[in-house]
């Protein structure tokens, strides 16, 4: 999609309104399937009527298809190329008819981006792979893809899951979180595979996070174990042996108690009389001096200790909602 084009004053003049419409681009862009409720969730309503008139509307000029998986229970697949053909992305895979465990996975992906509405995430393939090549001047081999067809066509970022971008004012380096869309595994294959392919990437950021999102929380531990295993925590270094938090810490308890103020937690009071004793060194002293003088602060002492190479981490995010269970051999469409 280009930069300066906006779907969505298209979106409306085929009848949306303005909600519609951004619910359509957030489907279409990145999913191709919802649900009712989250119809609803993404527009802060409650008033199933609301839901029942875009349903209604959407159907019935064929842009949405439902897919029935119980009694008077559905599925919706956007799978009208006019829509696509809005959105730029005419060809786009999301229009295709997809398996059981890859419409969870899409569904997830909905709730989560819904969660997340307001962050910054790049969209296509497309954006993903000039932001990593003409920004952070990455070597395109770094980046997760794969190979298929005889003319062994190349595919970068082939799971699609959602990839979000932020910088803090004054950091050198943006933080890129990457999501892994766990839908129902039994074991952690799936995930290993995906961490392997990213491992390049990974190991080429300074600032990245892996989300490992789920509907159970049965993989979050094995998943952190894992991946800790080959990207451990790097919080000590020979001049602060508890790490840069503890230092950090220190500095600002021990500018207090030089100020004589008082009201002291005994966490702080444990954290100034450990600092004492281990930060003893003229480099320790005269960080403080310049700590409590405001000529450094917490951005410069991270960069002078934390180590050079890329901080990963992974946290784990529990998706609290209910999804279809069905087979696909019971499934019938509603056209």
């Amino acid at each position: 999609m280009t930069p300066a084009y906006d779907p969505i004053p298209e979106l409306r003049k085929l009848g949306y309104t303005e909600r519609e419409a951004a619910f359509l681009y957030l489907v279409g862009i990145h999913s191709g399937y919802f649900l009712r409720r989250q119809f609803l969730g993404f527009i802060e309503r409650k008033d199933g009527a609301m839901a029942q008139r875009f349903l209604q509307k959407s159907i019935g000029v064929g842009h949405v298809h439902a897919i029935e998986y119980a009694a008077g229970r559905h599925i919706y697949h956007l799978r009208s190329k006019l829509i696509y053909r809005v959105l730029e992305m005419e060809d786009s895979q999301n229009r295709r008819i997809k398996g059981d465990r890859q419409i969870k996975a899409r569904l997830m992906q909905v709730d989560y981006l819904t969660v997340h509405f307001g962050e910054q995430f790049l969209e296509t393939t497309q954006q993903k792979v000039i932001f990593f090549q003409e920004k952070l001047k990455l070597p395109v081999e770094s980046l997760p893809q794969v190979s298929y067809g005889s003319k062994s066509a190349t595919c970068y970022f082939p799971d699609r899951f959602p990839l979000a971008v932020s910088q803090e004012p004054n950091e050198p380096h943006p933080t890129i979180t990457l999501t892994f869309l766990d839908d129902g595994l039994r074991s952690l294959s799936a995930f290993l595979r995906w961490l392997e392919q990213y491992t390049p990437l990974l190991r080429s950021l300074h600032h990245v996070e892996v989300v490992y999102a789920a509907d159970n929380s049965r993989n979050f531990a094995d998943a952190e174990r894992k991946f800790l295993q080959q990207f451990p925590k790097r919080v000590a270094t020979k001049e602060l042996p508890r790490g840069v938090e503890h230092f950090l810490s220190y500095l600002e308890v021990r500018t207090r108690y030089d100020q004589q103020s008082g009201g002291y937690s005994a966490d702080q009071v444990r954290i100034l009389r450990d600092g004492m004793n281990l930060y003893t060194s003229l480099e320790h002293q005269a960080l403080l001096s310049a700590w409590k003088m405001g000529s450094t602060a917490e951005a410069k002492i991270r960069a002078r200790f934390e180590p050079q190479t890329n901080r990963a981490s992974i946290q784990c995010y529990l998706l609290e909602y209910d999804y279809p269970v069905w087979s696909m051999k019971y499934r019938r469409a509603v056209l």
